[in-house]
This record gives C-alpha cells, structure tokens and sequence, in this order.
C-alpha cells in the first residue's frame, strides 16, 4: 500500500493580532492564540464614544497591520459621529523628511486625540522626530503592539495620560516560581530552554487560568478579553501602566466596555478628557 496519509502543519502564533490573518481560504492552517484586530478596533471606537471623541487622527505603520486597522477602524465609526482628519503611514523605509511631513499634519490639524497602531519599534523614531516639533496637547491612544512598551514610557515621559488596549494578562499559580528554576545548567539537553532562557527571563507568558472558559468566533479566532492601560506619571518622573477597565467581547453589544474613570490621570497639560475640536465650515 504506497498510500500516503497527509501532514498538515499548524501555524501558531502568539503576537501577530492582524485580521487579514482570519482569512480561512488564504491562511487554513493559522491559528493563534490572540484575538484579531477586530476586536480591538471596536473596543477603541467604544472607547472614542465614551469620552465624546469625534475629530481624531490616526497614525499606522505602513503595512497590513497598519492598512487593516485603519480599515477596521473605518468600518466601526462608520454612521456615528466621529470623524477621521487625518491618517497618515510611518513608512517602512524610515526618512526623516517622510516623518516631518506626517508632523505638520498632525501639528496643523485640529484633532488632537491620536489612535497609532505600529510596534514600538517603528514608532520609537517616529517620536524622537516627534519630539523636535514642540507638537503639545496630544492624546495618544494606543494599539497593544506598544500600550506596554516600557521603552517608550522610559524613553518619552511626555507620553503620560496615553491611554489603550492591552492583551488580558491571565494568570497561572506557581508558573513564575517555576519558570524562576527553569536554566540551561538545570535542563542542559532541551534545546528549547535556551531560547526560553534569551527571550522569557524575567517575562512571564499571558495564558488563560485553570478551568477558564476560552471562547472563538466562527473564524477560529478567540473572542477578546482586553485591559484598558493608562500612562501614569510616578512622582519620581517614571510612567506607570496602570490598567483602568477592561473590554469583554463575550458581553452583550453595548457592554462590552467597563470603565474605572476616576483611577484615570491624564496628562500633566489636563485633568480630565480632553475635546477634540472639529473646525466647522459655514457654506
């Protein structure tokens, strides 16, 4: 019998969150454990509507992580009354005169709420450019590529008040003791511990906790459970990521978002949540 059974390969994956990944005839075998973009473009559009938002920018990387937000998030704010002045790329081939011309945008415009979606690395130099411009009175809402980017906090403390969506950190009793005692010189024939070792020592992974109900939506994708993140300037000058609410996608339409506003510190410029203000034209 030359019969041959077929292996299939399962692609995991932990971090990429882009919905053109939940594409079922492009990527069949993809899974992950993160919920897509979708979701988290309707807890920000929920968020926007909270706080009375309406006049924002936004700023993406040039990419599908980028492109497909943006879409998402057009979609969601689609026959409401917010209105996006503005999107513009961080490009991938990195110039300064590319970045300085998406600076007089935002610096010209009126909007001064600022939804990004790009990883910290490509927004690092984009905000040391940032920085050059006296560019003042901007809320950053952030996507979970960077809402926990102590790089960022460490690096740009005038980022304080930033507020946005962070993965659920779940929690597992006993994994950080026992991670503590996982070393090359204890398993030194598992050539998965090195890698370990490099990337997760003094990290511990998110995971749901024991008997915890995990749900997917008809994609494969799980269905999100978000912490709401706030920038928090210590006394000593250092950014805290203080988590303010949480976004349930399990809940019913409409109370998906809960809110603590009072734990909420905004920037030093203001001490509540600050208007977007929409130039009106008279015809």
């Amino acid at each position: 019998n030359n019969y041959e059974k077929p292996i299939y390969c399962f692609t995991r994956s932990y971090f990429s969150t882009c919905s053109c990944l939940s594409d079922r005839k492009q990527f069949p075998t993809f899974f992950r454990v993160v919920p897509n973009d979708d979701y988290q473009v309707k807890a920000i559009a929920q968020l926007l509507k909270r706080f009375d938002w309406t006049w924002i920018g936004m700023v993406t990387e040039d990419d599908d992580y980028g492109r497909f937000a943006l879409q998402g998030l057009k979609r969601e704010i689609e026959n409401t009354n917010i209105c996006l002045a503005y999107h513009e790329m961080i490009p991938k081939d990195y110039t300064q005169e590319q970045v300085l011309k998406i600076l007089k945008v935002m610096k010209e415009s009126t909007a001064k709420v600022v939804v990004v979606f790009s990883g910290e690395g490509g927004f690092y130099p984009f905000l040391r450019e940032f920085v050059t411009q006296n560019i003042t009175g901007m809320e950053w809402i952030a996507s979970e590529a960077w809402v926990t980017a102590s790089m960022l906090a460490e690096s740009y403390p005038f980022l304080d008040g930033t507020i946005g969506f962070a993965i659920h950190q779940g929690y597992i009793p006993g994994l950080q003791n026992y991670l503590k005692t996982v070393t090359p010189e204890r398993y030194p024939s598992n050539p998965q511990v090195q890698e370990l070792w490099e990337a997760l020592y003094g990290c511990f992974p998110s995971t749901t906790s024991l008997n915890k109900k995990v749900n997917f939506d008809v994609k494969g994708d799980s269905i999100p459970s978000y912490d709401l993140i706030n920038w928090q300037r210590l006394s000593s000058g250092d950014i805290q990521f203080v988590k303010v609410g949480i976004y349930d996608g399990a809940q019913q339409a409409g109370r998906e978002l809960l809110i603590v506003e009072q734990a909420i510190m905004w920037s030093h410029l203001q001490n509540k949540a600050r208007c977007s203000i929409k130039n009106t034209v008279t015809m």
